[in-house]
């Protein structure tokens, strides 16, 4: 009976310290020319967990029955490993349409983001931006909507998530040069419980949901 009951007191003690464990999420992301290159970073326990990962998307080809990429994967866990594929306007159209549906069935789904959202703490950002097009006037111009968008996304940052820092962002306009870079860092941290609590949120209001649905099915004899 002591053995069982410091079982579970153990396990209960386990739950609860990874339901309090902090994650830290660090993103970097450069875009250069066509090429895009995503590192991303997990840690927690001062570091005694901590995952990396390097994503890397070279664009191949361009034509009318699609976009041809190669994506070359690298983390500690795994050697790098290269993989192309191609991807048609239908296609894309078919995910967004399936990722649509989904987000329809899940009911009050903007609550449950907002909430687990509020809990995010923002410590870095920095997005930094080189554009030209070897214009100047068509340069200047994408500088504002750059500069617009840059805005827009720190407004909607300051209104769902918890800022500790202020973002640090700049446009540095190229006239006479044909380029698109931009190199984007941010770093978050919240609580695994919190992330826990949300995805148990979606599940039973995807449910419900269905649930819903069924019974308001008419019966056909």
């Amino acid at each position: 009976m002591t053995y069982v009951l410091a079982t579970v007191l153990a396990q209960c003690c386990f739950i609860l310290i990874m339901l309090l464990t902090q994650l830290h999420i660090s993103i970097h992301f450069i875009r250069q020319d066509k090429n895009d290159l995503l590192r991303t970073q997990v840690r927690a326990w001062f570091g005694l967990i901590n995952f990396k990962n390097e994503l890397q998307i070279f664009k191949l080809a361009n034509d009318l029955s699609g976009m041809i990429y190669q994506v070359e994967v690298e983390s500690e866990e795994q050697p790098q490993d290269q993989k192309n594929f191609k991807m048609t306007p239908g296609e894309m159209f078919q995910l967004h349409h399936r990722i649509y549906n989904l987000i329809k069935r899940i009911h009050g789904l903007h609550g449950i983001v907002k909430s687990f959202l509020n809990r995010i703490r923002l410590v870095k950002m920095e997005w930094h931006s080189r554009i030209g097009t070897g214009y100047a006037d068509e340069t200047g111009m994408l500088t504002g909507v750059a500069w617009s968008i840059k805005s827009t996304l720190v407004g909607l940052l300051s209104a769902y998530l918890t800022l500790r820092t202020v973002p640090r962002m700049y446009v540095q306009p190229l006239f006479q040069e044909k380029k698109l870079e931009t190199e984007f860092t941010c770093m978050i941290r919240f609580r695994f419980g919190h992330a826990i609590l949300a995805g148990i949120r979606i599940l039973l209001n995807l449910r419900k949901r269905r649930d819903v649905t069924w019974k308001n099915t008419p019966f056909k004899a």
